[in-house]
C-alpha cells in the first residue's frame, strides 16, 4: 500500500459537516504535505499528493520511487513524526480534525 495520512472532520457524534469543515480539512492536509516536504532530508525522492476522498475527508499520499522496504520504512517514520500531535487543526465549531495513518495505531 502507498504510505498515507488521513485527515478527517467526519462527525461520528452526529455533528453536521459542510463546506467550512471541508475547507478546514483540506487546509490541514496541505499543511501536512508541506511538513512532509520540509522534513524530507533523507535524500530519497518522494511524490506527495493531497486528494479529497469525501466531504471533510482528505488523504495525503506519499509515493516512493524505488518502492523498497527501506524506503517505505523511512517514509512511515516520517509520517508518524508528522502526525504528532494527532490534532493539527480544528473545525469551525472548535472540535479537532483527526489526523491518522490508515491501518496503523
Amino acid at each position: 500500500t502507498i504510505p498515507a495520512i488521513d485527515v478527517t472532520a467526519s462527525a461520528h457524534d452526529k455533528r453536521l459537516v459542510g463546506p467550512a469543515e471541508h475547507n478546514a480539512v483540506m487546509q490541514a492536509a496541505h499543511q501536512i504535505a508541506a511538513a512532509i516536504w520540509s522534513r524530507n532530508d533523507a535524500g530519497w525522492p518522494v511524490a506527495v499528493a493531497v486528494e479529497s476522498i469525501g466531504v471533510a475527508h482528505a488523504r495525503v499520499t506519499v509515493e516512493t520511487i524505488e518502492d523498497s522496504a527501506e524506503e517505505r520504512a523511512a517514509v512511515l517514520a516520517l509520517l508518524r513524526d508528522v502526525v504528532t500531535p494527532k490534532h493539527l487543526a480544528y473545525r469551525p465549531d472548535g472540535t479537532a480534525i483527526v489526523v491518522s495513518i490508515p491501518g496503523r495505531s
